[in-house]
Order: structure tokens, then C-alpha cells, then sequence
């Protein structure tokens, strides 16, 4: 598949705002950026995905600290 290109709209009424073209963006491609593929490894190794789990508190857990670091009580 090839990337997916929005352009302004073509019939806007005049003087409406009109957004730039945006950057071309990959169509159904999975980035790889910091633990994916370890992740994925941990849920095939460990089938205990959903609940109460270990990717339910982790999930939990990271708002929780990121609120806590913003100060809020």
C-alpha cells in the first residue's frame, strides 16, 4: 500500500481556513520505537493479558506516576 496524502478540501467556501498538506503517513505499518517487540514477547510468553494483569498495572501505573510528577496531590 502506498501513503496516505490529505489535501485541503477542494470545494471550502470562500474565505475558509484552509489546513496544508500534510506529510505523507504509512498506511497500516507498525512503528518500532522503544520495548514493541519485548512486549510482545512478554504476552505470547505470559497468555495473562487482560484483568487484573501485569499489563493491566502497568497500564495503570503509568498515568499514575505521570500525574504524581506533574505534583498533583
Amino acid at each position: 500500500m502506498g501513503d496516505i496524502l490529505i489535501e485541503p478540501a477542494q470545494n471550502a467556501p470562500s474565505g475558509a481556513r484552509q489546513h496544508p498538506t500534510l506529510a505523507p503517513s504509512p498506511f497500516n505499518k507498525p512503528r518500532m520505537v522503544d520495548n514493541e517487540l519485548r512486549y510482545v514477547a512478554d504476552a505470547v510468553a505470559n497468555p495473562h493479558t487482560s484483568g487484573n494483569r501485569p499489563f493491566t498495572h502497568r497500564g495503570e501505573a503509568l498515568p499514575q506516576r505521570r500525574v504524581a510528577e506533574a505534583g498533583a496531590p
